[in-house]
């Protein structure tokens, strides 16, 4: 069983820094209206940008990364969360092969504009943690996972996508072809569900396919 302890930022990509390189140009050219480009882009853009208000500042930051991550940094996900106890139930199947994982643990529930998200500590052999975001919408998703283990799922109903999973011995492709993807939540039992039901390919080779479920509900007595 997992316990939960505070959250920690996860680690930006190697590649962060040529992707908001690319893109806060972007970023800039809507808020101001003025065009960054040439030779001096960075520089001009990075001083528009120091000139923004704060909650300007941040906002860009945020569409910046969510467009990268899919979910903004733990650290500043809102307050208006409600603690959960968390049951994932993973099943798995290759040709005749047939795995069952079941994972009780405990972290945070929250909604975003359309979406669902949960984010929940995973404690692995000798202590290694596992931070663990869940994002869900109406025909689309993704886990992040940082810590001990990186690795970044997409998911769209009936699309196959490509992720990646940092390994010892580097990045790995990760694709998913997603043939169901639900979630509900009852306010009056406060309690929800994940379904997603996927093929998994790393590097090309059918790893197989997955049924991933997950049920939780209010923790009313909430664990630190």
């Amino acid at each position: 069983m997992g316990v939960q302890t505070p959250a920690e930022k996860p680690e930006p990509p190697a590649d962060a820094t040529d992707f908001f390189r690319g893109n806060l140009s972007s970023e800039l050219d809507k808020k101001s209206g003025r065009k960054f480009d040439g030779a001096n882009l960075i520089y001009s853009a990075i001083l528009a940008f120091l000139n923004l208000k704060p909650i300007d500042k941040k906002l860009i930051l945020i569409r910046l990364y969510e467009k990268k991550w899919g979910v903004w940094p733990l650290s500043s996900y809102p307050a208006e969360q409600m603690p959960v106890k968390i049951t994932v139930k993973t099943a798995i199947q290759n040709g005749q092969d047939k795995e069952a994982y079941e994972l009780t643990t405990f972290g945070q529930y929250y909604k975003k504009t359309n979406s669902i998200f949960l984010r929940y500590e995973e404690i692995m052999e000798e202590d290694l943690a596992i931070n663990t975001v869940v994002k869900i919408s109406s025909q689309e998703g993704s886990i992040l996972r940082n810590g001990a283990v990186k690795m970044r799922l997409l998911f769209q109903k009936n699309k196959t996508l490509t992720g990646s999973y940092d390994s010892p011995y580097g990045v790995l492709e990760m694709q998913t072809s997603t043939t169901r993807i639900s979630h509900k939540f009852d306010e009056n039992v406060r309690k929800g569900e994940i379904d997603l039901l996927y093929d998994l390919r790393v590097d090309g080779s059918l790893a197989g396919t997955y049924h991933l479920t997950i049920l939780f509900e209010e923790d009313k007595h909430e664990h630190s």
